[in-house]
């Protein structure tokens, strides 16, 4: 099915889902769609006391390394959430935990700043990147480096910290988030390492003097040395952008976006910035938004209706420069009583979209990549995609 799309900013009309009940797998599984080919069960699940985890809880971030990813999430242990980390195999057909984590190892994941890990546990999820020798490094309250040797905790972020988002520009390693620079005092941080993360400088990012100190960004891309890095929710998301590779920043906000609007991501595509993400209110399914545009320019919104039901989760773009967008849609289960979740693909197809039903399954993906050599991966708790 192909959906052409029409560029306008028009406010939508949009609701916020309730608590639900764990969703059960149904619709006949996950499917293949668009060119995406299904593996299902390819995925070793983030449990060993239960078939069903919270959405927040599992395979939630991919990062291209070694011809195939390195997954990071967290694995619901019995007693706690610890981090864990996949490997994929069998030319990125299955993504396995290595190591397993169990009830007796394997550190808790905490709100906060979290301890140093020590050699032999995962990196954590809340950023990181592939670096030049095939290892990845991730940034928490330090830097952390998963290559052939395990885990080596490298050097910390300085100040008190909560980072939240990485990328990687050249030779340069910048993290953002929310700092403490003194009591009381909350404001969004950058840190930036030209060493590969053994030691870090970090600065206050800006924001009018005007408004109360608000929590650091959320997401941030990059590309060549121009960085945007955008806060996590707000009928005005703020953003903050550079153009030498985060040493100097300009705070700007979006145009009204639709009520509960939340950005889940950034990407590069056609020579401007797509943020996309999901608003939701009042007790209606979420629904998608993509915004394109430059802090610089203007900003426009795609329309609604052209993206079909369901918010935006992740997103990437591929070897010939297109958009892909993973997204999630509610549905209202036969018996009427119980919801079920529906994975969608969403790939740009010049000035439109095609869009393809990925199933309904109980543990939609979440993730999406690009890899080294132009595959497209999607993956969730259970199950992966390649095309």
């Amino acid at each position: 099915m192909r959906l052409r799309r029409c560029l306008v900013a028009l406010p939508l009309l949009l609701t916020a889902c309730g608590q639900q009940a764990a969703p059960e797998s149904s619709g006949g599984g996950p499917q293949s769609a668009l060119g995406f080919t299904v593996h299902a069960g390819a995925v070793q699940f983030p449990s060993d006391t239960s078939d069903w985890v919270p959405e927040n809880v599992g395979l939630l971030a991919l990062v291209p390394a070694n011809g195939c990813v390195t997954g990071l999430g967290t694995f619901a242990n019995g007693a706690r959430n610890v981090a864990a980390n996949w490997v994929g195999t069998e030319n990125c057909t299955k993504l396995l935990l290595q190591p397993t984590p169990s009830s007796s190892g394997g550190s808790p994941v905490v709100d906060g700043p979290d301890p140093a890990l020590p050699s032999g546990n995962a990196l954590p999820s809340n950023g990181a990147v592939g670096w030049t020798d095939g290892s990845v490094i991730a940034a928490g309250t330090h830097f952390r480096r998963r290559g052939t040797d395990g885990i080596t905790t490298l050097g910390a972020l300085e100040g008190y910290r909560k980072s939240t988002a990485m990328v990687r520009t050249g030779d340069r390693l910048v993290a953002v988030g929310t700092g403490y620079p003194a009591k009381d005092k909350i404001r969004p941080m950058v840190w930036l390492s030209d060493d590969a993360g053994a030691s870090s400088r970090w600065a206050e990012l800006p924001q009018p003097a005007e408004e109360d100190p608000v929590d650091g960004p959320h997401t941030l891309a990059a590309d060549g040395d121009n960085l945007l890095a955008a806060n996590y929710s707000g009928r005005q998301v703020k953003l903050w952008s550079s153009t030498d590779r985060g040493k100097t920043w300009t705070f700007s906000k979006t145009p009204d976006l639709p009520p509960d609007t939340t950005i889940n991501g950034i990407q590069r595509v056609g020579g401007e910035w797509m943020l996309f993400g999901r608003a939701q209110g009042a007790r209606q399914p979420n629904v998608p938004v993509v915004l394109r545009g430059d802090p610089a320019k203007a900003w426009r919104l795609d329309d609604r209706d052209r993206l079909g039901d369901g918010g935006i989760t992740a997103g990437t773009v591929d070897k010939a420069g297109k958009a892909i967008l993973l997204g999630e849609k509610s549905e209202t289960d036969t018996d009427g009583k119980r919801t079920r979740y529906c994975a969608t693909v969403l790939v740009q197809d010049g000035p439109g979209w095609d869009r393809g039903e990925l199933g309904c399954i109980a543990s939609p993906p979440r993730t999406i990549t690009t890899l080294e050599d132009g595959r497209v991966l999607i993956a969730g708790n259970q199950d992966l995609w390649l095309r």
